[in-house]
């Protein structure tokens, strides 16, 4: 026979376990090394810097069987990238395709279906040191801002990683440097992590299963009674 008892005490077991099961709770960390990457991570392959092409906002790509938009926020101009290929300019190997902001940054980066990391190098284009700064969304919600320090001799390392299940569909990166006109930045060596299509439970998940059980119980009883 099932006494109220064992019932709220198997209520209470079935609750621990799934509590127990689910995963970490989901987040978006910086990436701050390039070992932090994923063997297996898809390159994003930039239009070709051959003649420094004019490329308008937004720029459509794809990587690892997703689409990448890339797409400049600054509303005061033409919105424009400018592909070309390094040679001196820049502190990134000769020969490696860049795009440039043309100071027309911040810089959106959509990602379809969503992204488990994702990384690029820049270089700013301001002469003397600055930040930039970068904040990852999934969907409305937005994990940052974070930053990284860069100066006019070298590549900065940009990465963000998702945990516990979580995604990033998003991210807006800027420029800000100390001192001097901001005048965007180049960067290239895009890479992405294409999610997996899995769910994250999330607190209020367990609050509706928690509800649910309380219900079944609550009938249960009532039968008990008749």
């Amino acid at each position: 026979m099932i006494t109220r008892k064992n019932l709220l005490a198997s209520l209470f077991l079935i609750v621990l376990g799934v509590v127990a099961a689910s995963p970490t709770r989901a987040d978006v960390v910086q990436l701050t090394n390039p070992s932090q990457l994923g063997a297996g991570n898809a390159t994003v392959t930039l239009p070709s810097g051959v003649g420094n092409p004019i490329i308008p906002s937004p720029l459509l790509l794809t990587a690892g069987g997703r689409n990448v938009t890339l797409n400049l926020l600054r509303t005061d101009s033409n919105r424009s990238f400018q592909a070309f290929v390094n040679s001196t300019e820049f502190s990134f190997p000769p020969g490696t395709t860049l795009l440039d902001t043309l100071g027309n940054d911040p810089l959106q980066i959509d990602f379809a279906g969503g992204v488990t990391q994702f990384a690029l190098r820049a270089q700013s284009n301001t002469l003397g040191a600055g930040m930039f700064i970068f904040t990852a969304f999934n969907g409305n919600t937005a994990f940052g801002p974070f930053s990284v320090a860069f100066s006019d001799t070298a590549v900065s390392f940009i990465g963000v990683g998702a945990t516990g299940g979580d995604i990033i569909t998003r991210l807006v990166l800027t420029s800000a440097p100390t001192s001097g006109v901001r005048q965007g930045f180049s960067f290239g060596q895009i890479s992405i992590a294409p999610a997996a299509a899995t769910a994250v439970p999330e607190p209020a998940t367990m609050t509706l299963l928690g509800i649910g059980l309380a219900g079944a119980a609550v009938k249960l009883r009532r039968r008990q009674s008749k």
